[in-house]
């Protein structure tokens, strides 16, 4: 049998250990809050400046530097991204080019189809996300189909409709991976693990809100 001193103590133990857990927890994943949202911010805005350079390239028009004078033809197409792209450093050998119509590299002739290749590495503020760069259009739609498939479950709605909403929140979060893939956009692992990252991060929020409703009633 407890007595009340053993009680007190026992509470402030437990308290103790559920605060440093939660801390330990809560740290981690703030900084990967922050790191996911710089990694999609340097994503759109890559995504951005490609697409402007590769509108520039197909133009077959110049750029001209301080002096007013012409820049070569990757020069040109390497300035319209810069500018696209304020406050990102991009050196010249993370540029790639690609003449899709001839089937060749470089930057070929105006009206010509060219693929603009851009890498740029985001430094994480929290290393252990390092080996893990998964889809955020993948992890967003995950999480949202989860969600869908979650509420539909509770929800008071005939077999039909709840095997229908379900396929449809199934079929969308498919197609956005399946989109990602065919436009090279990203590998399928990056791809796995927003579907792996969405699910988990849907699965957490089913708990919380299930947690939720077992303490009030």
């Amino acid at each position: 049998m407890l007595t009340p001193r053993r009680v007190r103590r026992w509470s402030r133990g437990a308290a103790l250990a559920e605060t440093g857990i939660i801390i330990t927890l809560l740290i981690p994943i703030t900084f990967a809050v922050l790191d996911f949202a710089g990694i999609l911010y340097a994503f759109q805005a890559m995504q951005n400046g490609v697409s402007q350079a590769t509108r520039f390239a197909v133009t077959g028009n110049h750029g001209t530097d301080g002096s007013g004078a012409a820049l070569p033809r990757d020069d040109s197409i390497r300035q319209a991204m810069r500018a696209a792209t304020p406050g990102f450093q991009i050196d010249d050998s993370a540029f790639t080019f690609d003449d899709l119509t001839k089937g060749t590299s470089g930057t070929g002739d105006p009206n010509d189809i060219i693929r603009v290749t851009v890498t740029y590495d985001w430094q994480l503020l929290t290393p252990i996300l390092q080996p893990f760069f998964p889809s955020g259009h993948v992890t967003a739609a995950t999480a949202f189909a989860v969600v869908v498939i979650y509420v539909v479950s509770r929800e008071r709605l005939g077999r039909g409709q709840r095997l229908a909403l379900t396929a449809l929140a199934v079929c969308l979060m498919l197609a956005v991976g399946w989109a990602r893939m065919i436009r090279y956009a990203h590998w399928p692992s990056d791809v796995l693990g927003g579907f792996l990252l969405g699910t988990c991060c849907a699965a957490a929020a089913a708990w919380w809100e299930c947690s939720r409703s077992g303490a009030g009633a």
